[in-house]
């Protein structure tokens, strides 16, 4: 897959091929900037999805009417959630032969929660 900043970028090397790819990615760009379409970018592969603005709208808004998808929790919820899927993980890759400093490596971090991160900051009182 190209780098498709360096592709922009390298205008000296501009062949046919890849001033036809600049100009594409530049449509794709005001695409995006005029909120007609949405880029979704994988961050494990590099894959990604292009789905219009509007479906994209909609579907998020579905997801966050559905109260079994978002509801308020509590810092203490949060951090056990975290260390009983870190936990389970874990068991799996042992059990998958990984050596311990690959599991050490991999493990996850406790993640940092922005809104209750921005809620401390507030001095406001987590749900």
């Amino acid at each position: 897959m190209r780098n498709y900043d360096k592709v922009i970028s390298d205008s000296d090397k501009g062949g046919e091929f890849v001033l036809v790819e600049k100009r594409g990615i530049r449509e794709v760009q005001d695409l995006i900037r005029l909120k007609t379409i949405r880029l979704s970018v994988s961050d494990k592969g590099g894959e990604f999805v292009v789905i219009p603005h509007q479906l994209d709208v909609e579907i998020t808004k579905k997801h966050l009417e559905d109260a079994s998808l978002y509801r308020p929790s509590s810092e203490e919820e949060f951090k056990s959630k975290y260390r009983k899927l870190n936990h389970e993980w874990t068991k799996m890759a042992r059990a998958a032969g990984l050596k311990p400093s690959v599991i050490s490596q991999l493990k996850a971090a406790l993640p940092n929660v922005e809104g209750l991160h921005h809620a401390r900051a507030a001095g406001l009182r987590s749900t």
